[in-house]
């Protein structure tokens, strides 16, 4: 050491002297001695516990040398060594020589801070001797101040549990001390905050250790968590942060008056922002130890008893954490902690964050209720007491908001400004501090509504099928929010009024989902609690005297009212909104608490009084709400539009009283004869309920222009009948009074829906009244059905009615489709007449084809009729419609079912034959009738087919009726149908006539000469007449009866006329050889008659009569036509041209017979013809003989 102090020395004094190089010679050889030095102490005297070596003062001096040529020669590494000995000087001393060693923490502690202050004096010296040198010495020296100080803070937050609290607090006072220095020698602001946290550390370790000597403190076991000891520690942090927060307003105050800008920088958050920190912490510790302080005690009132029918309160200790009595949480330290966060809360508002501050201000008052509510815990009364100061601190504070505009100036003369707030808050000071009291108060009662039916349903579970009952609910509620989303998408694509519609629905429908589960929710509670009540305030306290209803009503009430009052000042539909929910859930509670004490269950005459008490509650508060925007409208100069909330609560009211119309009338409707809880529906005050809610969405839903829309009457025309159905089950003594009743309103509703103005009659309710009447005659039927059941009379009424009511809309829509829906419904009123009237007496099933074809044939005429009432207005007239007239389909329909009777019929193919032969005849009629009144309509297509088939129809009809053999049903049938192709072609060609007469009555029919349908007629009746041929000929070959073939003959001549009539116009020459041909094949037919199936030789003698009936007839062609019609004409010209055929004809016929005679002459020895064949062989060869001249 004497070596390096000797070198040191002439180093210096050489670089006096301005010897340079010998200076650097001296001072590198110094270095060298003083490493070998440090080697040797490092190694064999530092760190030994004693300093048997006595390595403390070498390196102490070494230390001194270095921070003198640091400061002397300003360079870096010098200072940063001089440190560093420094630091290994102060260990060896402080822990080694005077302390225990490694394990000494508290010397440690002290070693590092004494480095660290040791070194700040050194950087602090330098800088105000040299300024010149300042700079780097400074910063060397503060940054191992800097170094040693955290290496003390983090010894100590280490070995914290090893140290005592009073050396623990002088530690980190010292540390802050020093950070204070290093921040002012390094320019670190955040060395400031850091100084601030080691202050306030310092004092929350004093303060410990003044508690650790208290009784409480040493008995407890683990007081930490007591909180007493946080209220302490709050009370201290809140104390430090004012003296903070005034020391920073005393700088900004003398930095205005002395115009010293630096003094501002205590204004800067980095300065003074512990204090700020500190409220916020401080703030939420505070809410949370007023929480606690109520919370054991209020879960303990509202608990369920321990045992059943009987008070035996829950132990206290469950509801609180271990080792932190409730009790400590208020009292006086917890009022202390409150005053000591609002006074905080309180010296903010002069500052930047006025309006943070006043809210932080609010909730405190609040929590001060909650503080106040824990007092009552020996009178188990804390939930009680919590509810009624929590809706009074609502009033009061809600009151305050409402005078907000008399207070604003008031605070200004005390130099308080309230800003706006961020907006996640509400944007203004107003809006945010009316959501913490509006929010307040709903958390309260989401808390203890979750709380009690937890801890209800988790001691008594569900009580009968209500578990099962609420998760169906549950189910019908996701669903109902299913649907809620779907809304929405479908809102993203309409126009804003259908959004508004949209709207509108959603919240009707969220709020009819949750309402039954809330219900049904609140029923489980009410039953549990009646055989396991909550424990509850104590009975000789104020809360239990006032009984239940008021306890729990009262302060729901006051929250109404804060409700309402915000709905008034705010002008705000939500709040009005929310008054109309809350004043509907404490009546609500109240009957349910009500019930529960009765002990009666929630039964189907409960559910209608609680939907009735819902309806008035929210119709009463809807209407107030109306009467208080039509008051402000009329002193308004622009009438406001209705809010759709309010359209949205008159609604919902309408709902739930609606849901008892509807629960009645299907009970009424499934079982008329037993009715129970549907005589409950009517009661006085529900009607009342249901008047008040149709009112408010009338009130509510009104146009401007049209103040009673169809809509209104819609609903209107349900909720009569769901009324007179009530009033009626409530007199009905099991006659099915009720069920008449609804059955009359129904029809009247109907009735009245469609016959009133085109302004207050819509299509789709008029539709809706309609199936009402089709599902109440159906029902109706189904009871017919069975045994025992009454006769369906109403039901046929109800069909009646409903097609009646469709007829009359079609009528007055000017549309086809009701039309469509009528036709079924008077078939289906039909048909029961006939099967109640008709079968039970004479049972055939054949019959109801001719009955539904008379439906459909009058269906068909009342579709014209109404289609003629709609042309009486010419407008109508060039109206296009998309679907086709019933008529035209119902008379193809009856026509269809015709021809498929008609074989039948025809073949005396049904199973018994007929009843009611005129019933057939009718349904024939109507089918005429029908086609007929089809004329009428424009569009119609085939009248003439049409005809054609319901006249085939009547001749399988007729010959039915006559219920002939078989063997003579074929040659009825052929005369029949001759005559029917005769007298269809003799009509057509009457035609024009036909056509005249109907245009004078008024039928759409084209002047000039009628041609629509003789292709149907020509093809028909040659298609008829091809067969009419193979029938003659069949009957002329087998029977018998020479009057069965010969008038069967003559039918071929009744088709030669027929086709003759037809013979004009396109096509007329090939009917004419047709109608010709149709002669020889008469004359062919007639000549077989003459010959009876048992001749002998038939084919030879039925050759014989066709060559004589050729043969005569080729003169009558030749010569006869032309002696009729002395002129040329078509017809004589092609008779002559068929002349020749009919020659050669016979003639080949003719040479076929004389061959076969031949033949017989030659085999059998004589020929088999009778002389009368002979006779007429030979009259037929002078008959050729002839025309051939």
């Amino acid at each position: 050491m004497p070596v390096v102090a000797m070198l040191t020395g002439v180093a210096l004094l050489c670089r006096r002297l301005g010897l340079a190089g010998d200076a650097r010679a001296w001072a590198e050889s110094a270095a060298a001695v003083l490493a070998a030095s440090l080697a040797l102490l490092l190694s064999f005297g530092f760190a030994r516990v004693g300093d048997p070596a006595g390595a403390l003062w070498p390196l102490a001096l070494y230390a001194l040398l270095a921070s003198s040529a640091a400061v002397l020669l300003d360079r870096r590494w010098l200072s940063y060594s001089a440190a560093a000995l420094l630091l290994l000087a102060t260990i060896q001393g402080v822990v080694f020589r005077f302390g225990g060693g490694f394990a000494d923490f508290n010397a440690w502690v002290i070693a590092l801070l004494m480095h660290a202050s040791a070194t700040s004096t050194v950087a602090a010296g330098a800088w105000l001797s040299r300024r010149v040198v300042a700079r780097t010495c400074r910063s060397s020296f503060g940054q191992s101040a800097l170094a040693s100080s955290v290496a003390a803070a983090l010894v100590l937050a280490g070995a914290g549990m090893r140290l005592d609290y009073p050396f623990q607090a002088t530690a980190w006072l010292w540390v802050g001390m020093v950070w204070a220095a290093v921040a002012w020698l390094l320019r670190l602001n955040v060395l400031c905050t850091l100084f601030q946290v080691a202050l306030g550390a310092s004092l929350c370790l004093a303060v410990t250790g003044g508690l650790s000597r208290t009784d409480w403190f040493q008995a407890a076991e683990s007081p930490w968590l007591d909180p007493w000891y946080w209220q302490s520690i709050g009370v201290s942090v809140a104390l430090y942060a004012l003296a903070w927060r005034g020391l920073r307003m005393l700088g900004v105050w003398r930095a205005v008056n002395s115009g010293k800008p630096s003094l501002l920088q205590f204004s800067k958050p980095h300065w003074a922002g512990l204090d700020q920190v500190a409220e916020v912490v401080l703030f939420a510790a505070t809410v949370l130890t007023c929480v606690y302080a109520a919370y054991p005690s209020a879960a303990q009132e509202l608990s369920p008893s321990v045992e059943i029918h009987g008070r035996v309160p829950v132990a206290l200790a469950r509801f609180e954490a271990p080792h932190a009595p409730s009790s400590h949480a208020g009292g006086g330290g917890g009022w202390a902690l409150l005053a000591a966060a609002a006074t905080l809360s309180t010296s903010g508002l002069w500052g930047r964050s006025a309006s943070l501050h006043a809210l932080r201000l609010l909730v405190l008052v609040g929590a001060a209720g909650v503080v106040a509510s824990a007092a009552f815990a020996g009178q188990v009364a804390t939930a009680s007491a919590l509810r009624w100061l929590l809706a009074v601190f609502a009033l009061v504070a809600s009151a305050t908001i409402w005078l907000r505009d008399p207070v604003r100036p008031r605070l200004r003369t005390l130099r308080i400004k309230l800003k706006p707030v961020p907006k996640s808050l509400g944007g203004q000071p107003n809006v945010a501090a009316r959501r913490l009291v509006i929010g307040s108060q709903v958390l309260l009662y989401l808390l203890i509504a979750a709380f009690v039916s937890f801890s209800c349903i988790y001691a008594s579970g569900f009580p009968g099928g209500s578990g099962r009952l609420l998760f169906w609910l549950c189910i019908c509620t996701t669903l109902g929010g299913a649907g809620w989303l779907v809304l929405g998408a479908i809102a993203e694509g309409c126009s804003e009024a259908g959004r508004g519609r949209l709207r509108l629905t959603r919240g009707v429908l969220a709020l009819a989902a949750l309402a039954p589960v809330l219900v049904v929710l609140a029923f489980v509670v009410a039953t549990n609690l009646a055989a396991r009540p909550l424990i509850g305030p104590d009975p000789a306290s104020w809360f239990a005297q006032i009984g239940n209803a008021s306890n729990y009503g009262g302060p729901l009430a006051l929250g109404a009212l804060v409700l309402l009052g915000y709905a008034v000042r705010e002008r705000s539909s939500g709040y009005a909104f929310g008054f109309g929910l809350l004043s509907t859930g404490v009546a609500m509670l109240v009957f349910m608490l009500q019930l529960a004490a009765r002990g009666r269950p929630l039964d189907a005459e409960a559910w209608i009084a609680v939907l009735q008490l819902n309806a008035g509650v929210l119709a009463a508060i809807a209407l107030g709400w109306w009467a208080a925007l039509a008051w402000g409208t009329s002193r308004s100069a622009s009438p406001a539009p209705c809010p759709l909330l309010l359209k949205v609560q008159s609604a919902l009211a309408l709902v739930f009283a609606a849901q008892t119309l509807v629960a009645g009338l299907t009970g009424v409707f499934w079982d008329p004869r037993s009715l129970d809880w549907e005589q409950s529906i009517a009661h006085p005050a529900g009607l009342m309920a249901l008047v008040a809610a149709a009112l408010a969405v009338w009130l509510t839903t009104q146009g401007r222009a049209q103040r009673f829309t169809q809509h209104h009457v819609g609903i209107l025309a349900l909720l009569v009948i769901g009324v007179v159905t009530a009033v009626a089950a409530r007199y009905d003594t099991g006659g099915r009074s009720a069920y008449q009743a609804m059955f009359l309103s129904t029809i009247l509703a109907s009735t009245a829906m469609v016959a009133m103005p085109t302004g207050y009659r819509a299509t789709p309710w008029v539709m809706v009244f309609a199936s009402l009447l089709t599902v109440l005659a159906l029902r109706d039927l189904l009871e017919w059905a069975l045994p025992g059941k009454w006769q369906p009379w109403w039901g046929i009424a109800s069909f009646l009615a409903a097609s009646a009511v469709m007829v009359v809309l079609a009528m007055r829509a000017v549309s086809r489709w009701p039309v469509w829906l009528a036709a079924p419904a008077l078939g289906a009123a039909v048909n029961v007449w006939w099967m109640v009237v008709v079968t039970p007496v004479r049972r055939e099933e054949a019959d109801f084809l001719p009955l539904n074809i008379i439906v459909l044939g009058l269906s068909a005429m009342v579709s014209v009729l109404v289609e003629q009432w709609w042309n009486r207005d010419t407008a109508h007239r060039e109206l296009r419609f998309k679907l086709v007239g019933w008529h035209r389909l119902s008379t193809w329909l009856a026509i269809a079912v015709l021809l498929l009777v008609a074989p039948m019929d025809l073949m005396g193919r049904f199973p018994g034959g007929r009843v009611y032969e005129w019933l057939s005849y009718s349904a024939i009629a109507t089918a005429l009738a029908a086609a007929v009144a089809c004329l009428w309509d424009r569009c119609v297509r085939w009248p003439v087919a049409a005809f054609y088939l319901i006249g085939l129809a009547g001749i399988a009809r007729f010959l039915g009726s006559l219920h002939l053999t078989a063997e003579l049903r074929a040659w009825a049938f052929t005369l029949a149908l001759s005559a029917f192709v005769l007298a269809t072609s003799y009509l057509w060609g009457r035609r024009d006539g036909f056509a005249s007469v109907l245009r004078r009555c008024g039928a759409p029919i084209p002047e000039g000469p009628v041609t629509s349908g003789r292709v149907w007629v020509v093809a028909a009746n040659s298609a008829a007449v091809a067969v009419l041929t193979l029938l003659v000929f069949s009957l002329e070959a087998t029977r018998e009866d020479f009057t069965q073939r010969m008038t069967a003959a003559y039918g071929l001549l009744a088709c030669a006329l027929a086709l003759g009539f037809l013979a004009t116009g396109r096509g007329e020459t090939l009917l004419r050889y047709a109608a010709l041909s149709l002669g020889a094949l008469f004359a062919v037919a007639f000549g077989w008659s003459w010959a009876p199936p048992s001749i002998a030789y038939p084919v030879l003698h039925r050759l014989v009569a066709s060559a004589v009936a050729l043969a005569a007839l080729t003169p009558v062609y030749g010569e006869g036509v032309v002696k009729i019609w002395p002129q040329p004409n078509n017809w004589s010209l092609a008779a002559q041209k068929l002349m020749p055929a009919l020659a050669v004809s016979a003639g080949s016929l003719l040479l076929v017979i004389l061959g076969l005679e031949a033949s017989y002459l030659v085999n059998e020895g004589g020929a088999p013809l009778a002389w009368p064949a002979v006779l007429a062989v030979a009259l037929a060869l002078a008959g050729l003989a002839a025309s051939a001249l």
